[in-house]
C-alpha cells in the first residue's frame, strides 16, 4: 500500500509507526503533502472504501476550517456500516 511504501522509503516502522514517524511522512511544514491512498480503493465496486476515502479527504482538507469534526466522521462511518449490512 502506498502509505506503507512511504514509511519503507524513509526506513520507518511499517507495522506500528509512531506519531513522530507519521509526521515525517505527512511533513506538516508542507500542507499539500498527505499520505497516499491506494488507487484500488477508489472503485465503484468497493462503495464502502470510496466512502472511507471521502472521509479521509474531508479530514485532510487543505483548509483546517473546512475539516470535518469527529462527530461527522462517526456519522459517516455509521452510515457506511449500515449501507454495508443492508446490501447483504
Amino acid at each position: 500500500m502506498p502509505f506503507e511504501d512511504q514509511l519503507k522509503e524513509y526506513k520507518l516502522n511499517v507495522n506500528n509507526p509512531t506519531v513522530k514517524e507519521m509526521n515525517i511522512i505527512i511533513d506538516l511544514c508542507q500542507p499539500n503533502n498527505r499520505p497516499l491512498i491506494d488507487s484500488n480503493w477508489d472503485n465503484d465496486k468497493l462503495k464502502s472504501y470510496s466512502g472511507i476515502i471521502s472521509i479521509l479527504n474531508a479530514c485532510w482538507n487543505q483548509n483546517p476550517d473546512l475539516r470535518i469534526q469527529a462527530g461527522v466522521v462517526l456519522n459517516r462511518i455509521n452510515s457506511i456500516i449500515k449501507d454495508f449490512h443492508s446490501s447483504k
